[in-house]
């Protein structure tokens, strides 16, 4: 008889641990879950934020008077604008600051930064460039084969090639 209490109290030990055992891994695979969906909606967030990028690109090829002139070229123009699908359904929205300090020689260069959000969710992704407006080679006569070119980028503060 206390061999077989002894098997009972046993076999639930080791169910119990099992029980604990399994718990945690699939507390570690919900995180693994909430990781790769993270991961999928920053990439959404990166493609909104480059599309506020491209956009005020095309504005500025478009229009020569844009971004509007303000009191100073100091101050940064902003504007925002939604993103939307095919069939009109709002997937997030950006915001760009064009800042105009450095648009003047010897630089020649604006500084576009787009912040790209996913509709109802935390993602986001801030990213800047500085786009050439030089018409000509700042060191030699001739065109500038770089014009309205991206000729630094960062994401998140983290520099790369554009």
């Amino acid at each position: 008889m206390k061999r077989n209490g002894f098997v009972l109290v046993g076999s639930l030990l080791v169910l119990s641990l099992l029980m604990v055992l399994g718990l945690a891994m699939l507390g570690s695979r919900a995180t693994q879950y909430e990781a790769a969906a993270l991961t999928g909606l920053q990439a959404e967030a990166r493609a909104i934020a480059r599309a506020g990028m491209e956009a005020t690109r095309a504005k500025l090829y478009k229009d020569l008077n844009f971004p509007p002139l303000a009191e100073s070229d100091s101050s940064p123009f902003e504007f925002s604008e939604n993103v939307t699908d095919f069939d009109g359904t709002i997937l997030g929205n950006y915001v760009v600051r064009v800042d105009r300090k450095w648009r003047n020689s010897p630089y020649q260069v604006l500084v576009i930064s787009s912040l790209g959000r996913r509709k109802d969710t935390n993602a986001a992704v801030l990213l800047m460039a500085e786009l050439d407006v030089s018409p000509t080679l700042r060191t030699a006569p001739g065109p500038n084969p770089d014009y309205f070119q991206w000729i630094a980028w960062s994401e998140d503060g983290v520099y790369s090639a554009p």
